[in-house]
């Protein structure tokens, strides 16, 4: 489970269909791609490309640094990574098969959902967060929201289901 988010915002429009907290996302915050942008600026302004390149060629350490070009389409990448809504304002993945089941079926979320515990349209999750949005559907159907957003959710948990 990463960082517990309890002092964040504690409403409940932050819970996502699929049982995930967007306030728990760094992503939604911003914070890696604020984080990549300034660096990537930094990098830039001191042209680290050309002390890269001499000591990647000076120090078999640093060999790695043979690869500044690329590590700087990454953190350029990173800056797009954001959200600017959250999971029910349409945010997130766009054409999001989760949520489009749950407006159709009219339901608050997967929680409410009947067919949760095998549902196909879950299984994307699983390499992103393990088990912990199956841990947080088990909490908001078993306990409610209200205790979901007091107590521990889970963004990844790699313990079986």
């Amino acid at each position: 489970m990463i960082e517990n988010h309890r002092t964040k915002k504690q409403d409940e429009t932050l819970i996502a269909y699929c049982g995930l907290h967007c306030g728990d996302c760094v992503i939604y915050g911003g914070k890696i791609a604020d984080l990549s942008k300034e660096l990537l600026s930094r990098l830039k302004e001191s042209e680290f490309n050309r002390l890269a390149l001499g000591l990647s060629t000076m120090f078999p350490d640093l060999k790695s640094l043979k690869n500044y070009e690329q590590f700087c389409d990454v953190l350029t990448a990173l800056n797009w990574v954001r959200c600017h809504k959250i999971c029910r304002q349409g945010g997130g993945t766009t054409g999001c098969k989760i949520r489009a089941c749950c407006l159709e079926k009219s339901i608050e979320g997967c929680w409410v959902c009947e067919q949760s515990e095998n549902c196909e349209l879950l299984a994307w999750l699983k390499p992103i967060h393990g088990n912990g949005y199956a841990k947080n559907l088990r909490i908001i159907r078993e306990k409610g929201k209200e205790v979901f957003l007091r107590e521990e959710r889970f963004w990844y948990d790699a313990e079986d289901g």
